[in-house]
């Protein structure tokens, strides 16, 4: 079976999704769209240029006003249009060779799932199948060099650093009863040991050649500069091979970072080499909301996180890598010099690295605590806590949020 027909064939099996497909000026593309999946005769490059501008459209009304305030239908439209342009796109350049043709469908696709939403189902993992499908087809990546990130040993800016505080308490994968009783019911930071040993993502995912393989041609969103309260700080999309060559193996002037992404609901593919810690079942009250939002945290030496708070309750797993680690009390924001307006005011302006102390005086009455994060580590971070986070070598980090 051709891959054009395969990905038609995703749709068709669902049926149709009324609140959409009925949508003003848009159905008449939906209609085009629909009549040419059952009469590939009529599949052309000025459908192709159809979906195209609505798609450019659509983006253009995400780029205007609060991400939050986007409608959700708009979009589930976004998540159509990207599904459509996928197999008009096979079905118009079927000569081209496989990898190329792989390469720029997945584009196509990582870019729906980035900024459109989930459909009702059967649709809900409509562009996750087509990814599979896809996938499945292409020739595995092949990469050339023999080693790990853990062996890149590139210095860290954070190594300057002599003083940081009094060192977090450890515990020894504590019982969950212990966990909740000792330090969640306290809002205690703690650091977990031999809690993920088990987890095969602490091996495979340190070896380039196995991210390459797995999602090296998945497009993800890298933010590039030192940090985000910079002025200079940007984010750009690129394929994870590009970023791992260029922004891990390599050593640029400017530090790339794939941080707080949700890769995995993106890329459900690598979801089997770890799992959720089981402490993430406790919550505070029967209201409290079950989600568990999972993010990734992947780049080079000397990526940083400014000090600042989170609402959740936070798990950070270290999979590779290490990670200096500030924390603060919320008792001590007194001391913090936040950011004024409502963007950045849960950050605070103090380097806790570097203070400057004629620019902040107050920040010497502070109390800080800090830990070395290492390979198979969690670190428990309880909501409104300050934390700064600084990578000393290559890192993959991920975090678990909940309420």
């Amino acid at each position: 079976m051709s891959l054009n027909v395969q990905l038609r064939g995703v749709w068709r099996c669902g049926g149709r999704i009324p609140h959409l497909t009925a949508l003003g000026p848009i159905s008449f593309v939906f209609r085009q769209c629909s009549s040419a999946s059952k009469n590939p005769n009529i599949i052309n490059q000025k459908l192709l240029l159809l979906v195209e501008s609505c798609l450019d459209k659509m983006q253009e009304k995400l780029n205007i006003g609060n991400w939050k305030e986007v409608p959700i239908s708009d979009r589930q439209i976004i998540t159509l249009l990207s599904y459509h342009r996928v197999w008009i796109y096979v079905a118009l350049n079927n000569t081209v060779d496989e990898n190329i043709l792989a390469k720029n469908v997945l584009e196509i696709i990582d870019r729906g799932l980035l900024f459109g939403a989930p459909l009702t189902p059967p649709h809900d993992n409509l562009l996750h199948k087509c990814a599979k499908i896809v996938s499945s087809t292409k020739t595995k990546q092949k990469f050339d060099k023999n080693f790990k990130f853990s062996s890149l040993n590139t210095a860290s800016q954070c190594d300057t650093a002599i003083e940081y505080g009094t060192v977090l308490i450890s515990e020894n994968c504590p019982s969950i009863q212990t966990f909740s009783e000792k330090y969640m019911k306290h809002k205690t930071p703690v650091v977990l040991k031999n809690c993920i040993d088990h987890w095969p993502a602490l091996t495979l995912w340190d070896d380039p050649s196995y991210l390459i393989e797995k999602i090296g041609n998945r497009i993800v969103p890298v933010e590039l500069g030192s940090k985000y309260t910079d002025s200079n700080w940007t984010q750009k999309l690129m394929s994870v091979s590009d970023f791992i060559d260029n922004y891990i193996l390599d050593e640029p002037s400017i530090v790339g970072y794939l941080a707080q992404h949700q890769l995995f609901q993106q890329i459900p593919e690598l979801v089997p080499d770890f799992c959720i810690p089981d402490y993430c079942c406790l919550h505070e009250d029967d209201t409290s909301d079950n989600t568990v939002d999972v993010n990734a945290w992947f780049g080079p030496a000397n990526t940083v996180s400014p000090l600042h708070t989170d609402p959740k309750h936070n798990l950070l797993a270290q999979i590779f890598g290490e990670k200096l680690i500030i924390l603060l009390a919320p008792e001590e924001t007194q001391y913090l010099y936040c950011h004024s307006g409502n963007l950045l005011q849960n950050t605070s302006q103090v380097d806790p690295i570097k203070p400057d102390y004629e620019s902040h005086p107050e920040f010497s009455k502070a109390k800080m605590y800090f830990h070395i994060l290492k390979s198979s580590e969690i670190l428990y971070i309880p909501p409104k806590w300050w934390h700064y986070v600084s990578s000393r070598t290559p890192s993959f980090s991920v975090s678990f949020w909940w309420n």
